[in-house]
């Protein structure tokens, strides 16, 4: 029992420590621009509080007085961790990620009438871009999820120049070595 107490209040420091650590890191992050604001505060303030959480589970387990508390205070903690879990993926990857609401994407069926846009392009940008630019979190103000959002570009101005491919910023993008943060 001394082994499991000892294993379990190294888990809990280490937890506790973890969760500050990483909401100094989200508070940072969240200062780049580009994520919807209503659904970075709910993150940002879950995150705070699971944090809090974890400090008080590791309080409360070096105190008998407070140990009847811990369990259901740990259920507080694993439901904070879904809730703030959930809130930074539907950042990061878009609001259906973990629970999509969409629906399966539905098989495309091309034919020569296809325009090409639809059939060569859109399946890429889904794969590749939108990740980072759709309307949950639009990085470089560019969003890419619609045909008015690739017309009008970004902070660095439109991605696509019509007659000048070479000079594009998606062609000089897609360029870039892998190891290029752009």
């Amino acid at each position: 029992s001394d082994g499991f107490d000892l294993l379990l209040r190294f888990i809990l420091t280490l937890t506790a420590l973890s969760a500050v650590l990483a909401a100094v890191m989200g508070f940072f992050l969240s200062r780049e621009e580009g994520y919807e604001s209503e659904l970075l505060s709910w993150h940002k303030y879950t995150g705070i509080g699971l944090s809090f959480a974890c400090y008080t589970l590791w309080v409360t387990y070096d105190h008998a007085r407070f140990r009847e508390w811990f369990g259901a205070l740990l259920g507080v903690s694993f439901v904070g961790l879904f809730v703030t879990g959930h809130l930074g993926a539907s950042l990061t990857h878009g609001e259906d990620y973990l629970f999509p609401t969409s629906g399966l994407d539905k098989e495309v069926t091309y034919t020569p009438e296809s325009l090409v846009f639809e059939a060569a392009i859109q399946p890429i940008l889904k794969a590749k871009c939108i990740q980072c630019h759709n309307e949950q979190k639009t990085k470089g103000e560019l969003l890419m999820t619609t045909l008015v959002g690739l017309e009008k570009g970004g902070k660095n101005g439109p991605i696509w120049v019509a007659g000048d491919a070479l000079n594009s910023h998606i062609i000089q993008r897609a360029n870039l070595p892998l190891e290029d943060k752009k």
